[in-house]
């Protein structure tokens, strides 16, 4: 019996329209409350007022102040205008979210000393309305949250005990580092969906903030990850935003990052060694950016094939406009043309300029003009910008121009250079200006390759050359038909006279060889010839009328 005493005594001082259980619980929520309902017991420690319509008021302040063992009071969804006011001691949390509080007052929180969670989102707090004293007495409170309110800049003089601090959905563009030099504390802040820029953040804004870990930052305007984020971090979430370009140095030192949400920004390169550091991450999200296919892109690929220790790797990463997945991509389809440079001399003052056709080149590209006269091997250097003119005073000589960029070419083939005379006629430099370059071993082996192609051709053309010829005199001495040869001192001359060639004497072998392969010639006197050996045949003149012996004719 002595048991249920407590229990009946709640019972009976319950307010009608509100409902109480055992454990000092008070449910007023939801009830359509204009005001604050009295007979609420004083033992009351958790109490629930949310979803109603009840305004800021001396019989609301007086109502709460009564309640001197509230730990956690619920008021949400209603319509204050400012914190109301409670005197316990054992406050832990206090939840005033889609109110109309456009202030917090002085003192607001005197007699609050325990409090640990304070939510104030989806209200009409602006920076003016939080003053260097509005959060006195607040020692031990933990987590702060001010999402959805009308702050154009980091509420200034927050308190230095808060672990976990929430200002999304506010219209900050700027944070001086005087407003978080006390929250040394502070593991989590998330400021997602404001108005910050690259240039919203003072420098060294976060150098107190040595216990960092999770810091929000997507859906801002950011081109860049900022400069000088905290080393500390565990996650970062930069989703939303206009980044282009991974800088190596925004991303230096961060060993103990494990998470990277970089999705939906304008990401289209990458710098070289950007990933070297994040020797922790397992966790990286890419998805839904601009990448291009070109050699900007290589250290990007390289990273994502060779991380092993990546458990989690969110959307599917295209690049070009033609939606190439870069895990399927390869090496020769990331490359970047080449870039010459225009030179033109105007006695010994060189003008160098060169453009890059219209082509977007990545902000961290620091183009280098390299020049040297060609008999000598010093050789110089200096910055230039496309579409950008440099003027250079040079000795007489022939000089080399070159355009490098030195975070993706470390070397230039002589055909991406221009080569120009300075000081000489054109008969001393000849027609065209050339260098000869050191050869090394691959072009030793190009040469001796060339030869002996060369050769190959050759030999093998003299090889068929032959061989149609020695084709041809077979085919020629294969004929079926008979050939003849007749001596010219055996043809009759046109005008019946003798020949004045003068004949030749044959032996008798020869001679009777001769006579045995001749024949009777055709009536027209045409020209026969015989298969002799070169040896025997002779030529000569002969007269039809003085011989008439048809020994000779057979």
């Amino acid at each position: 019996m002595r048991l249920l005493l407590p229990l009946l005594v709640i019972a009976g001082a319950c307010p009608p329209e509100c409902r109480c259980d055992s454990r000092r619980r008070v449910y007023c929520n939801d009830r359509g409350l204009r005001t604050f309902p009295s007979g609420i017991p004083q033992e009351t420690q958790i109490l629930y007022l949310q979803d109603n319509i009840l305004e800021s008021s001396s019989a609301l302040n007086d109502g709460l102040m009564k309640l001197t063992e509230l730990e956690a009071l619920m008021i949400y969804k209603n319509r204050l205008t400012e914190i109301p006011a409670v005197n316990s001691a054992s406050l832990r949390t206090l939840r005033l979210n889609t109110n109309r509080i456009t202030r917090i007052s002085e003192n607001a929180f005197a007699k609050t000393a325990s409090l640990r969670e304070l939510i104030l989102d989806d209200n009409l707090l602006t920076t003016s309305g939080i003053s260097s004293v509005s959060f006195n007495g607040l020692s031990k409170i933990s987590i702060l949250s001010m999402n959805q309110n009308r702050f154009t800049e980091f509420p200034p003089e927050l308190p230095g005990s808060l672990s976990a601090l929430y200002l999304a959905q506010n219209q900050i563009s700027f944070i001086s580092k005087r407003s978080t030099t006390q929250l040394t504390n502070l593991t989590v802040l998330n400021l997602a969906e404001n108005k910050l820029s690259d240039g919203s953040i003072e420098e060294s804004t976060f150098a107190n903030l040595r216990q960092l870990k999770e810091l929000r930052l997507g859906h801002n305007f950011f081109s860049s990850v900022p400069n000088n984020l905290p080393r500390t971090l565990t996650e970062l979430s930069l989703i939303a935003n206009q980044i282009m370009t991974l800088k190596s140095a925004c991303l230096k030192s961060f060993q103990s990052l494990r998470s990277l949400d970089i999705a939906h920004n304008r990401l289209r390169w990458v710098e070289q060694n950007a990933f070297d550091d994040l020797l922790a991450l397992d966790r990286i999200d890419l998805s839904y950016n601009s990448w291009t296919c070109d050699c900007y892109t290589k250290n990007l690929v390289m990273f994502l094939q060779t991380s092993h220790s990546l458990s989690e790797i969110n959307g599917d990463i295209r690049c070009g406009s033609e939606s190439i997945a870069l895990e399927t991509i390869t090496d020769d389809q990331l490359e970047c043309e080449t870039i010459k440079p225009n030179v033109s001399v105007d006695q010994n003052l060189a003008t160098v300029q060169f453009s890059l056709l219209g082509k977007e080149s990545p902000p961290m590209s620091n183009y280098k003009l390299h020049y040297n006269e060609l008999s000598s091997n010093t050789s110089s250097s200096v910055l230039i910008s496309p579409e950008e003119n440099i003027q250079l005073q040079l000795s007489n000589g022939l000089w080399r121009f070159c355009i490098l960029n030195d975070f993706l070419s470390p070397e230039l083939s002589l055909d991406d250079c221009s080569k120009i005379s300075i000081g000489l006629s054109a008969s001393s430099v000849g027609p065209e200006v050339t260098e000869i370059a050191a050869v090394g071993p691959e072009a030793i082996m190009a040469i001796a390759i060339a030869i002996v192609s060369v050769v190959s051709i050759v030999v093998l053309v003299v090889f068929i050359t032959c061989r149609r010829k020695q084709y041809s005199q077979m085919k020629y001495l294969s004929s079926t038909e008979p050939l003849y040869f007749v001596p010219k001192r055996f043809i009759p001359s046109q005008n019946g006279t003798k020949s004045n060639t003068k004949e030749l004497t044959l032996d008798a072998s020869k001679e009777f060889a001769v006579t045995l392969m001749l024949r009777q010639p055709p009536e027209d006197n045409r020209l026969y010839k015989v298969q002799s050996d070169a040896s025997d045949v002779y030529d000569t003149g002969f007269s039809g009328s003085s011989r008439q012996d048809s020994s000779l004719f057979i």
